[in-house]
């Protein structure tokens, strides 16, 4: 960025890695910033999307799937409005629209755990949380990390929500799907 602070890609990556990091304000700031550059950045759009969901403000991340949608209907942003649906407790669109995601990775079968158990499909639930735990222990051998001594733990230390409210609801969906505490 100290080479070139008008390049939008720069400006997104450094947005979301402040997203993951915990600090929407900073987020924010690089994610506009990069929208201003290039309005028709899609990839912008949809970590603009994550910081809203994450910021208890779903139904905007909706209106920014939909503008990134927009520029590229191909593009493949079922999860990021999976999230968004299952955030504003519309459990059949994200459960709909996480379902379509095929060979989703580990994380994304904590949303799908989450949502299925949400909407009252435990059995459901409890199988897609335990092929989430057997998927990250699997990634995790692989890069010879330890082992979480709690997986709910290990799921908030990745979505860093900024109210409390929603960070307890994906936990509550993930206990009734059966996460191990």
């Amino acid at each position: 960025m100290e080479l070139d602070d008008t390049d939008s890609v720069t400006q997104a990556s450094i947005g979301y890695a402040y997203l993951f990091k915990g600090d929407h304000d900073q987020a924010n700031v690089h994610l506009t910033r990069a929208l201003e550059l290039n309005p028709g950045d899609t990839d912008a759009l949809i970590f603009m999307a994550r910081l809203e969901m994450l910021s208890g403000r779903s139904e905007l991340a909706i209106e920014r799937i939909a503008e990134a949608n927009r520029y590229n209907p191909f593009g493949k942003y079922n999860w990021s409005l999976g999230t968004a649906y299952y955030a504003m407790r519309r459990y059949d669109e994200a459960k709909l629209k996480l379902q379509a995601i095929h060979s989703p990775a580990a994380i994304m079968l904590v949303w799908l755990a989450a949502v299925s158990a949400q909407a009252g499909e435990i059995e459901k639930a409890r199988d897609l949380a335990a092929k989430f735990v057997a998927n990250a222990e699997e990634k995790l051998n692989l890069l010879d990390a330890p082992l979480p001594t709690s997986w709910l733990g290990f799921v908030a230390e990745r979505w860093p929500f900024k109210l409390q409210e929603d960070m307890d609801h994906l936990l509550e969906g993930l206990l009734k799907a059966g996460v191990p505490e």
